[in-house]
């Protein structure tokens, strides 16, 4: 999937959303929140942040 959803992708992201389904995307930016909230509505659409933290030890271990 792309940054933000398109509309040959939108019809499998309903596919797989039921009555009781939250939606949380895991991707960069913002621009697709508002095509999802546009089609599921703002209730069902969740946002959070996710930090990725690595320590590179010598020779590449």
């Amino acid at each position: 999937m792309t940054s933000v959803p398109d509309e040959q992708q939108m019809p499998d992201i309903t596919a797989a959303v039921g009555d009781h389904t939250l939606v949380l995307p895991m991707l960069n930016g913002l621009q697709h929140v508002d095509r999802l909230v546009e089609r599921f509505g703002r209730e069902r659409v969740l946002g959070g942040v996710c930090v990725v933290s690595v320590t590179l030890e010598e020779q590449s271990r």
